[in-house]
């Protein structure tokens, strides 16, 4: 069973956790302004350093390509907050290339990375 920790619900990102996985859904994510990449990294830190999560998926739902500001700061980003919520996996779920392209630049040297395009796939290996 799906839960939720906070309202998220005017973001354009939202989250779900199942059996202590946090999935993270970002909705468009195609260079959105600074402040909406910060709420979403924000949420990311609150949620996932929860002691019951073990693994973390963002899903980048009909993201095509990321411009190179926002490559740049999701690999930053996300470098930072996988350390800081020292989750085991995390997990990219996106159509064609984003995924792995994110994966390729993400630095997170105690968590196991992975990149997928089923979302099915990456809950098996994030349960695993």
């Amino acid at each position: 069973m799906a839960e939720r920790v906070f309202d998220d619900t005017d973001k354009s990102w939202s989250y779900e956790l199942e059996e202590g996985v946090a999935i993270f859904h970002l909705k468009g994510w195609q260079g959105f302004p600074d402040e909406e990449l910060e709420s979403a990294s924000k949420g990311y830190r609150e949620v996932a350093s929860q002691e019951s999560i073990h693994a973390t998926i963002a899903i980048l739902d009909k993201t095509k390509a990321l411009p190179p500001a926002t490559q740049d700061f999701m690999a930053k980003q996300w470098s930072e907050n996988g350390r800081y919520v020292n989750v085991d996996k995390i997990g990219f779920v996106s159509e064609g290339a984003i995924g792995l392209t994110i994966k390729a630049n993400i630095d997170v040297p105690d968590s196991e990375i992975e990149a997928f395009d089923d979302l099915e796939e990456a809950k098996e290996w994030a349960r695993e």
